[in-house]
């Protein structure tokens, strides 16, 4: 039993996923009550993307052995994996509690009570992590996002004398650490060494991959000639008449949070966060029918109804019950024509800030998706142009009453009046909740997780200014020199 186990695990590391789980199928034969088994066999299945599956088989292995941190560990990643966010804070904590020197289980629970609003103890947490493990650049960046300045000053300490040190980091580790000096010096009011920072962090995470600029803008050229007015008045006769979907686009950094924090604390609105499905929809009907967007004009009705159940089945699985639920994807500003097709009685919010405050706060992010675009300062003010361009396409070709602008500042200098004409614009009245979104308890997955959490403050307005120094290729990018 033990030779099956350890010939399979060879393979299991090796990447050899399928010969791996024929051997533990062996194994589970030979003793069917063997823990070990049926939690690798659900790592495998974590690995490879089947969650449910995973779920089901580590269970069984805690049901046998529940005094194994790693089985309660590796059951919190998937339901992390499920976004059952919340849920995954007890087995971390047992994870600690059987091994109270496991990292990873403190690094785990610390950003999953970050996603949660609890940021004293996500802070508590991410320390614990840190001093386990002083040489990771990883759990440095998680504490910066939440740590206060005055708390966080020997870490930023630490974090200098790492990246000083002789030890040898790998890219991806600089990357981390020069993002957490970056986020600690912002708070701090050094605007100098923040975006020295900022420069590097994004320069090493530039090199990682290639960025096609005239093949992204090529696409933007493609969507505005496919989607004419005509075109979409023609094919919305065909789309799903429901009202339930509220799709909030737009640059990320812009606000989008914010909203969606905003609606999804009216009790008939259920905030379903980043959904990826439109983005996965268009690339299965590329495979099927031919490239995207051209293709939007041989679509049939028949596939219009389709494509329209087919994500409504996964929207209402999501928020049952709501009268309408939001799918705050930033990125589907590029489909909003599509969007309005499928769902011709669905509202699009669109949320604008300041372009350089936008551009400024992408390069000071380090996004958990790659946003290739955001990483060098003029090709992020070149995308941005091309953003705006593209709004104004579909601001021209929609009808009126679809999609309603929503201005950041606006939001911070007139919050009620913002706030109430969101709530209209999904046709729902009003209700004061909405008032104190940041008391709403949802998690919140994205890099503004800790800023929903405050009420309204207005100190990233203008934030750009003290960086104004730095950011010449920006000013010429946007302005289109």
């Amino acid at each position: 039993m033990q030779r099956i186990l350890a010939d399979a695990l060879g393979l299991h590391q090796s990447g050899k996923l399928s010969d791996a789980e024929a051997l533990y199928r062996c194994a589970s034969i030979v003793e069917p009550g063997h823990a070990d088994v049926w939690h690798l066999l659900g790592v495998l299945a974590l690995q490879a993307g089947d969650v449910d599956k995973a779920d089901k088989l580590i269970r069984r292995a805690l049901e046998t052995t529940p005094t194994n941190y790693e089985y309660h560990y590796n059951f919190a990643q998937a339901l992390l994996a499920a976004e059952k966010i919340q849920s995954a804070v007890r087995p971390l904590m047992s994870a600690i509690v059987l091994r109270p020197d496991h990292h990873k289980s403190y690094y785990e629970v610390g950003t999953t009570l970050r996603s949660a609003g609890e940021i004293s103890q996500a802070t508590d947490c991410l320390e614990r992590a840190v001093y386990l493990l002083p040489t990771s650049a990883v759990y440095y960046r998680a504490l910066a996002t939440v740590i206060t300045l005055s708390r966080g000053k020997p870490h930023l300490a630490a974090m200098e004398k790492l990246r000083a040190s002789q030890m040898v980091l790998a890219d991806h580790d600089l990357v981390e650490l020069h993002f957490a000096l970056g986020e600690m010096y912002g708070k701090a009011g050094n605007a100098d060494k923040a975006f020295a920072n900022f420069v590097a962090g994004n320069a090493l995470r530039r090199r990682q991959f290639t960025y096609d600029e005239s093949e992204v803008f090529g696409f933007f050229d493609r969507i505005e000639a496919s989607f004419t007015a005509v075109r979409i008045a023609a094919a919305a006769k065909h789309g799903n008449p429901t009202k339930l979907p509220v799709f909030i686009v737009g640059m990320p950094r812009s606000g989008t949070s914010l909203v969606e924090q905003i609606l999804a604390s009216h009790p008939r609105i259920f905030g379903a966060g980043e959904r990826p499905d439109f983005p996965i929809f268009t690339s299965e009907l590329e495979r099927a029918h031919g490239k995207f967007p051209e293709i939007v004009g041989r679509l049939s009705a028949g596939a219009y109804q389709d494509l329209g159940q087919a994500y409504l089945e996964k929207l209402r699985s999501e928020g049952e019950g709501a009268d309408r639920i939001v799918d705050k994807m930033p990125s589907n500003f590029r489909l909003v024509g599509f969007i309005h097709m499928v769902f011709p009685n669905a509202r699009i919010i669109h949320c604008r800030r300041d372009p350089v405050d936008t551009c400024l706060s992408c390069f000071s992010v380090l996004f958990s998706e790659r946003q290739a675009f955001a990483y060098d300062l003029a090709e992020l003010g070149r995308y941005y142009r091309r953003y705006d361009q593209l709004m104004a396409h579909w601001k021209s070709v929609l009808p009126q009453g679809v999609m309603l602008d929503v201005q950041y500042e606006d939001v911070v200098a007139d919050f009620e009046s913002q706030a109430r004409r969101l709530v209209a614009h999904c046709g729902l009245e009003w209700d004061n909740a909405c008032l104190s979104f940041h008391r709403t308890d949802r998690p919140v997955t994205t890099a503004s997780a800790v800023q929903v959490r405050q009420p309204i403050y207005k100190t990233s307005v203008k934030r750009w200014e003290p960086y104004a120094p730095y950011l010449g290729p920006l000013f010429d990018a946007l302005e289109g020199r």
